[in-house]
């Protein structure tokens, strides 16, 4: 480990990532601290960041959490989605803190991580109500896909009015998320909810079922 380090800040990025999946690979426990320092200052891009970590596997934690102490938007997306990837549950209230971070990418990944793990993020429905309300699709579909991790009275409710989405896709995921949680509230939707597109889309998972 001490040979390969300073290659996680050479001038040329192939290098760089090829040490540090050596490293990821090769740590103890006694080095990660190390390892987690080293890759604060690599400039990995984050998908080859994200590669990284996911080769630490059952040693990613301590390194997943100083990142998300201390790390850049590269490094805090790649460890939220290694989090969830790796299922560290013991990281979930980190992640949880993520749901409000005014970067909607970081937001989306925090949301991710969260439906990996089966965590419910109890205390933050106003982050997950923002998110709902986006303008941004796709923090839209990612916050309803986590809704039946809430409380039932919240998430049905909510998932009722997502079948009114404006999105095709958000729609899709209210109809899913309905369907694998309250099946019956959706049989209801497909004939009664009051946005035609709801009703179809409500059916459409009904029969695909």
């Amino acid at each position: 480990m001490p040979l390969v380090l300073p290659y996680l800040t050479h001038p040329d990025p192939l290098l760089r990532l090829v040490a540090a999946r050596a490293a990821a690979r090769s740590a103890p426990p006694e080095a990660l601290g190390g390892l987690a320092e080293a890759l604060l200052h690599t400039g990995l891009p984050r998908g080859a960041l994200l590669e990284v970590l996911l080769l630490l596997e059952d040693r990613a934690a301590p390194v997943l959490e100083r990142l998300l102490e201390a790390g850049g938007s590269r490094e805090l997306w790649a460890a939220l989605e290694a989090a969830g990837r790796l299922r560290l549950l013991a990281l979930a209230g980190a992640v949880s803190g993520f749901l409000a971070h005014p970067d909607p990418e970081l937001k989306a990944a925090a949301l991710r991580a969260l439906l990996r793990l089966g965590y419910p993020p109890d205390g933050h429905e106003a982050a997950v109500l923002e998110a709902l309300d986006s303008p941004q699709e796709f923090l839209r579909i990612h916050a309803v896909r986590l809704l039946p991790l809430l409380s039932p009275a919240f998430a049905e409710g909510e998932l009722w009015k997502r079948l009114g989405d404006p999105s095709f896709y958000v729609r899709r995921a209210a109809a899913e998320a309905l369907a694998h949680a309250r099946p019956a509230l959706l049989e209801h939707a497909a004939a009664e909810h009051p946005d035609r597109y709801g009703r179809d889309m409500a059916a459409q998972v009904l029969r695909e079922r």
